[in-house]
């Protein structure tokens, strides 16, 4: 987490001294908690001002404005953040501080301009000229009283307007020159091999031009502030989401034709999409040598959108659907999560660390997730309905509880921020995936993955993220605290895939399990020695539907499969019932170094159904009593997995056994 800058550590006040607009708190109907309040919109749209402040964005808008009050001028203020990380909600909060009223010292009139609005129904090459003369627009339009009285002012800079669009490309590259030191101009006649441009009486134009649009707009700056101290704050918003090219040519606009006394400029900037825009012009050699100067010296002030510090719990929770009050919670109209409980403290918490590891702290990006996963509850609703009527797969408990919220939650978050991991888990949905998902080895080792991890600069960031993602998922259905998930309580993750139709892949269970080999014995009595062996290989670690598959080949022979590798077989025959057969590596030595396991095994040096060196003596085992046979069992699995050197973090007879 990077470290915020203490000066603007500021409570939540007014910066001139008054009281913040209260952020309004849920009042219940009389009918106390079990009352909900008004529905949050998810509509992909900054916040209107501080009353819908869910990150804790106040205080640094609060902060900003101190400054702009307190700041000399002319400046510009570049808030920088990535695209949808808040930065127009951030401006929406400065805009309701800086709002005139009677009793500042400091009055600061404030304009709005989009870049996105300008671009869409404007040339794109005159950009930053449409920008100015939207400047102008907006002046007259928001302060009709004063603008009144600036008829003379107003007519003067919209002559010299029109004017300044055959200059504006001209005027980006002498900028650039002066800020990095570079001049475009002649860097670009250079490598073509052309005579360096002489002075012409067009650039002598261009600068009484520009010194005389200067000269005018100054003017009618001043005639739109109250008084000489006070300062007219120009916003410029979605720079990010125009050409990088386009950004620069009116940055320079800014910086050359509006950059006067009493005047400051908060933009709205993306640092990425500045510094593509100087390769873009500079190429990328030069933007690397001098990108960073020429950002500095155009935006004197740089404000990082404080994203490591958000509230993201009570960001994500609050569009979930509870709204929290002090020691209170309160669950919102139509909302995604179900009443909530004591611990929904807790529970948020949770919340935070799903969309942390996975999506990230982008509120863009958390609205995508939480519209997402709205809709695949609605689709889950209507599984779940058919499962518990008797028409749909799978039946048992289809409650909408907390839990269910966050594991369909951490569904939404994998399918977005993973597509590949998704896909994985959902033709994959057994408790061992859940943990192979959480081993570092298996994650990097997976060609499945492969092609992902190039989407990331930090590759061992990302993949520290997805295990974190995991270690939440595991810590959420891990009832008994064991670090192991059992099938039952994998089973209401799979239920949320099979309900939202996620996965059409049926959950394994015991009796599954041993189904091919009871189709292979046929009916037995329960006294035959193939029913007691089955009934004792069903009470030890061998019964273990997370990794044991039986694979029937033919109508003679299963084959045992744990996990991806092949441990034996079983095979049956008119003479022989019921044999087993295991795969040591080195069958002698295998028996010498398991000395317990001696009187159960034997080296089979004779053909046989399927695979196998060594052969289970059945019926001594099923002479022993019923705890002696577990042992017995349990001990053969682990021998036979430290074989094979297929053992993971812990003892497979940890698994089972009774």
């Amino acid at each position: 987490m990077s470290e915020q800058n203490p000066e603007l550590e500021v409570p939540p006040v007014n910066p001139i001294g008054q009281s913040q607009p209260p952020i309004p708190a849920p009042t219940p109907s009389a009918g106390g908690d079990d009352h909900v309040i008004e529905k949050i919109s998810l509509i992909d749209n900054p916040i209107d001002g501080i009353a819908q402040d869910s990150l804790s964005l106040a205080p640094y808008a609060a902060a900003l404005a101190t400054f702009i009050y307190e700041c000399n001028t002319p400046v510009t203020i570049g808030i920088q953040g990535d695209w949808g990380i808040g930065k127009t909600s951030l401006l929406n909060m400065l805009k309701e501080f800086l709002r005139p009223g009677k009793g500042k010292r400091v009055q600061t009139p404030t304009i709005y301009l989009n870049t996105w609005q300008y671009a869409q129904f404007k040339q794109e090459e005159f950009l930053a000229i449409s920008i100015l003369s939207g400047m102008i627009q907006q002046m007259e339009t928001t302060f009709p009283d004063k603008a009144k009285n600036a008829k003379e002012e107003f007519a003067a800079v919209k002559s010299l307007v029109s004017r300044l669009g055959k200059f504006a490309g001209a005027v980006a590259n002498s900028a650039i020159e002066n800020a990095s030191g570079v001049n475009v101009q002649a860097s670009l006649q250079a490598a073509s091999g052309a005579p360096a441009p002489k002075t012409t009486s067009d650039d002598q134009d261009m600068a009484s031009t520009l010194q005389l649009y200067r000269e005018k707009f100054a003017n009618l700056v001043s005639k739109m502030k109250p008084t000489a101290s006070d300062k007219l704050v120009v916003m410029i918003d979605d720079l990010d989401r125009v050409r990088p090219l386009r950004a620069i040519e009116l940055l320079e606009a800014i910086k050359n034709f509006a950059d006067v006394p009493g005047c400051v400029f908060v933009l709205a900037v993306d640092y990425a999409v500045i510094q593509q825009g100087v390769s873009e012009r500079l190429g990328a050699k030069a933007q690397l040598t001098h990108g960073k100067s020429y950002f500095d010296k155009i935006i004197q002030v740089p404000f990082n959108m404080p994203v490591n510090a958000y509230k993201l719990d009570n960001y994500i929770t609050t569009l979930l659907g509870w709204k929290f009050d002090g020691d209170k919670t309160f669950q919102i109209e139509d909302a995604y999560l179900p009443k909530p409980n004591k611990d929904a403290l807790e529970h948020k918490a949770i919340f935070e660390g799903l969309t942390r590891t996975s999506v990230g702290s982008n509120p863009r990006g958390i609205k995508r997730v939480i519209n997402y996963v709205k809709l695949l509850k609605l689709v889950r609703d209507e599984g779940a309905k058919l499962a518990t009527s008797g028409k749909g797969r799978g039946s048992s408990d289809r409650r909408w509880d907390i839990n269910s919220a966050k594991l369909l939650y951490a569904l939404a978050c994998m399918q977005i921020e993973w597509p590949e991991v998704f896909s994985y888990f959902a033709k994959n949905p057994t408790p061992l995936t859940l943990k192979r998902l959480e081993s570092w080895d298996f994650i990097s080792g997976l060609a499945d993955f492969s092609g992902m991890w190039l989407r990331y600069q930090d590759q061992f960031q990302a993949k520290t993220n997805l295990i974190g993602f995991f270690d939440e998922i595991i810590g959420i259905v891990d009832e008994d605290g064991n670090g192991d998930i059992s099938i039952e309580e994998f089973r209401p993750i799979w239920q949320l895939l099979r309900d939202a139709q996620l996965t059409n892949v049926d959950l394994p269970d015991e009796t599954e399990v041993w189904e091919p080999l009871r189709e292979l014995v046929g009916e037995l009595s329960d006294n035959s020695v193939p029913a007691k062996f089955i009934a004792s290989l069903k009470l030890s670690s061998w019964c273990n539907p997370m990794q044991l598959r039986l694979k029937k080949a033919g109508n003679r022979f299963v084959n045992i499969i744990w996990e991806d590798d092949s441990l034996g077989c079983i095979v049956t025959s008119k003479a022989f019932p019921l044999q087993m057969y295991v795969q040591a590596k080195m069958p002698h030595e295998f028996i010498v170094q398991n000395r317990a396991l001696i009187p159960y095994l034997d080296v089979n040096e004779r053909d046989h159904r399927g695979t196998g060196n060594l052969e289970i003596d059945v019926e001594r085992i099923i002479e022993l009593n019923q705890e002696q046979q577990t042992v017995v069992l349990n001990t053969l699995l682990t021998a036979l997995l430290q074989d094979r050197q297929i053992t993971k973090a812990k003892n497979p007879a940890d698994f089972g056994g009774h």
